[in-house]
C-alpha cells in the first residue's frame, strides 16, 4: 500500500516513516485489525533478516532501498508497539535486538549499522519512547527498559542551551550518502519524541 499514489515521483514508494501513524492511527480510529494488517504488510516489505528496517520500498521494482536509516528504526518501533498486538511481538523483539547490537551507550548513527555515519539524536528519543510504549502495551519485555533509560539519558545530554535537540533534516529515501550528508537543526521529529519520552518516563503520558 503506497502512501502517496497521487504523486508521480513518489507513487510507488512505501516509507518506514509512515508506520508510526498507520498502526496507531488505525487502532485509535477503531480499526485494530486493519492496524495490525497494515503494519504487517509494510514490515514484510521493509524488515530484513537483520531485524532492521529499510527506509523505503518500491512496489514497481519489488525492492527495498536496503539502507537502515536510524530515525526509520524509531518510526518502525512506534508503529509496531502502537498497534498493540501480540501478533507483532516477534517483529518488535527482532527490531530491538538488532538495535541493541548497534547501540553506542544510548546513541545510534544516522545509518545504524554504518560506523562512518554521524550520530543521530532523534534515534535516542524515538527508541526511548518506543521501548516504553512497547512495555506498557505488553508487546515488549520490561528487561528492555534499561536500553530505554540509556537512550533517554543520551537524548537529554544532547539538548542544546535553548532546549533544542539537534537532529538531521528531513531525509528522502536514497543511497547511503543521502543520509550522511544531511544538515542538522531543531525539528518536530526530534522535539516531539523527546517530550513524549520524558512524559512517559515520568508516568504522565497515556495513549
Amino acid at each position: 500500500r503506497v502512501h502517496r499514489p497521487d504523486l508521480p515521483d513518489l507513487g510507488t514508494t512505501v516509507w518506514v516513516d509512515c508506520l508510526h501513524t498507520d498502526g496507531p492511527g488505525l487502532r485509535l480510529a477503531g480499526h485494530p485489525v486493519e492496524a495490525v494488517t497494515q503494519v504487517e504488510e509494510v514490515s514484510a516489505a521493509l524488515q530484513d533478516e537483520t531485524g532492521l528496517y529499510s527506509h523505503g520500498y518500491d512496489v514497481a521494482s519489488g525492492q527495498p532501498n536496503a539502507v537502515h536509516w536510524g530515525r526509520g528504526q524509531g518510526w518502525a518501533l512506534l508503529g509496531l508497539t502502537g498497534a498493540r498486538s501480540e501478533r507483532l511481538r516477534p517483529r518488535v523483539d527482532a527490531l530491538v535486538t538488532a538495535l541493541s547490537r548497534c547501540e553506542e551507550d544510548g546513541r545510534w548513527r544516522t545509518v545504524v549499522d554504518a560506523q562512518d555515519s554521524p550520530v543521530e539524536n532523534s534515534v535516542s528519543a524515538l527508541v526511548a519512547l518506543g521501548v516504553m510504549s512497547g512495555v506498557r502495551a505488553g508487546v515488549l519485555d520490561a528487561s528492555w527498559l534499561a536500553m530505554s533509560d540509556r537512550a533517554l539519558d543520551a537524548a537529554v545530554a544532547a539538548i542544546d542551551g535553548d532546549g533544542g535537540l539537534p537532529v538531521s533534516s528531513a531525509t528522502p529515501v536514497g543511497v547511503p550518502d543521502t543520509y550522511a550528508e544531511r544538515d542538522t537543526g531543531v525539528h518536530p521529529w526530534g522535539q516531539g519524541p523527546l517530550l513524549l519520552a520524558l512524559l512517559a518516563a515520568n508516568g504522565t503520558q497515556s495513549r
